[in-house]
């Protein structure tokens, strides 16, 4: 019977942890601005001192914002936009998001795929016609 309640434990699935987010946090200067579409990871980050432009329930209203930063079908002018409106200096990707042409790649995790991204420059002053 000790036999087979061992090899009971041994055959007991466990959970899998949840991604910490330290690979991306070593590169998060305190109060610097990310930007994400994933919720956990935005909670993460938080916890480790960034502010943060979320996705969905955790920042009511901000959804259009990070839809229209990280889709493959919007413009340069349009995550300008965003990041002036926030001050994004980061982007944490996840495996379905492609960076942008202005990011630079910082860090990566091989566990979860997600990709942290610097914005390079100032963002590009808004055209105004008059």
């Amino acid at each position: 019977m000790a036999a087979a309640a061992c090899l009971g434990l041994l055959t007991v699935p466990r959970p899998v942890a949840p991604p910490t987010y330290e690979w991306a946090a070593r590169h998060i200067g305190r109060g610097e601005v990310v930007l994400t579409a994933d919720r956990h990871a935005a909670l993460a980050l938080a916890g480790f001192g960034a502010n943060l432009v979320p996705p969905g329930p955790v920042a009511k209203g901000h959804e259009p914002d990070v839809r229209a930063c990280l889709s493959p079908a919007s413009t340069r002018a349009d995550r300008a936009a965003v990041v002036r409106r926030h001050r994004v200096r980061r982007l944490l990707l996840t495996r379905r998001d492609r960076a942008p042409g202005e990011t630079v790649v910082v860090a990566w995790s091989a566990r979860t795929g997600e990709v942290l991204a610097r914005v390079v420059g100032p963002a590009p002053a808004p055209v105004t016609t008059r």
